[in-house]
């Protein structure tokens, strides 16, 4: 009989939060989470989950386009 053994790494939502808060977007944990599961759903196993797949995932949500919008609104006033 062989023997198998494995390793894991674990992202969470306050690792989204916490690159969202380092881009100047708040998030809550219901946010994070949707973010969380984009990564995981377009995950490349050529590439891999790290830092600049999970920046790019923030950065094309939803909350990011929305926190540009309205730090440019509040600048034009």
């Amino acid at each position: 009989m062989s023997e198998h053994k494995t390793l894991t790494i674990e992202w969470s939502t306050e690792d989204i939060i916490s690159q969202a808060h380092d881009m100047g977007v708040d998030l809550d944990i219901d946010q994070a989470y949707e973010i969380l599961e984009q990564v995981i759903d377009d995950h490349d196993a050529s590439v891999g989950i790290n830092w600049d797949v999970i920046e790019y995932h923030i950065s094309d949500s939803e909350y990011y386009i929305d926190e540009l919008i309205n730090r440019d609104d509040v600048e034009n006033q």
